[in-house]
């Protein structure tokens, strides 16, 4: 029986394709706080304080394990959720939860070439939302972080989409999309990019330095910043009619001896989500950015808890598209 947990929306199991009924927050809280930890022990001290945070009930041991048989039944095996010492581990196979098989379906569209079967990929990812991920566990502090996490995600998923979507021509139909993104998101870079050029590339090259100069003055006016060397250089192209601005992408015609010439090839794409809210470093990453220039092996040091994972991540995120041959991730535990 193929089982799955879905945090893309309300928390719930999937068994061969039907939902399975599962009522009560601390449930849901414990199941989620294990799905979030697929393949790893979670110590029980730690799902004590994800589902009862400072009220735990008087016999918590007994509390916890209640849980964990009932969540053993909705899953349909004692062997979905191991008892292993400090605590439990949920072991539903390779892609235990819808997040996983977003995850993989972004690593396979980054590693094709061919722009129709990326598109089909990242459509098939963007439908996995069936609403605010974790929708009932939001007021619960860590779980609100977590959620924040996988709405990036999906707007990951989403502007890859519409790239796509562009290059295959389609710009007048992603320009009302990119325009509401961007009112929710006036100051994201690639969302303002991804919409100049849309603009651009159906005629509206006055809408798209427009949309150019109101991103500037959100950066300036709020974060005391302007935007980056790519969008200064997107707005230069668009003021001189940069041929390249207009060149189509099209699919490739598949061939025999093509796909019998060419090796299959998996692009690892290891980043951990980005982080929400990060700012204050532009320095720091500037400074990457020179290192990376240079093509050095760079090391962040630092006391415990300065925010040196923080910085790789984001720095990683911000030039993954400078890495073509992928990007890999090793988590040391410390």
């Amino acid at each position: 029986m193929a089982v799955r947990v879905r945090l893309l929306g309300p928390v719930d199991i999937v068994a061969d394709g039907i939902p399975v009924r599962l009522n009560g927050v601390r449930r849901k809280a414990l199941l989620a706080g294990l799905a979030l930890s697929a393949g790893w022990v979670v110590e029980n001290r730690r799902l004590i304080d994800l589902v009862w945070r400072e009220s735990p009930p008087p016999e918590t041991a007994n509390a916890l394990q209640r849980h964990i048989s009932f969540l053993r039944k909705a899953l349909g095996s004692r062997d979905a959720l191991v008892a292993r010492s400090p605590g439990y581990l949920l072991n539903l196979g390779a892609e235990p939860t819808d997040v996983h098989i977003v995850e993989r379906l972004l690593r396979e569209a980054a590693a094709t070439p061919d722009p129709r079967q990326r598109l089909d990929r990242l459509r098939s990812a963007t439908t996995l939302w069936s609403g605010p991920p974790l929708n009932e566990l939001r007021e619960l502090p860590w779980f609100d972080e977590q959620a924040r996490q996988l709405d990036d995600l999906l707007l990951r998923a989403r502007l890859e989409l519409l790239d796509v979507r562009l290059a295959l021509g389609e710009g007048a139909r992603v320009v009302t999309e990119l325009e509401s993104l961007a009112r929710v998101h006036p100051w994201h870079e690639e969302i303002a990019g991804l919409l100049m050029r849309a603009l651009y590339g159906i005629g509206r090259q006055a809408d798209a330095l427009s949309a150019f100069q109101r991103l500037r003055r959100a950066l300036n006016e709020e974060l005391g910043i302007d935007p980056g060397p790519r969008l200064h250089d997107l707005e230069t192209a668009i003021l001189r009619h940069d041929p390249s601005l207009s060149e189509p992408t099209s699919a490739p015609s598949p061939s025999l001896d093509v796909v019998e010439a060419t090796p299959a090839w998996r692009v690892p794409a290891q980043l951990p989500l980005a982080v929400h809210g990060f700012t204050g470093r532009d320095a720091d990453l500037a400074m990457l950015d020179g290192y990376a220039a240079q093509s050095g092996v760079v090391a962040i040091a630092g006391t415990a808890g300065v925010g040196k994972t923080a910085l790789a991540v984001q720095w990683a995120h911000r030039v993954a598209r400078d890495f073509p041959d992928g990007q890999l991730y090793v988590n040391l535990r410390g």
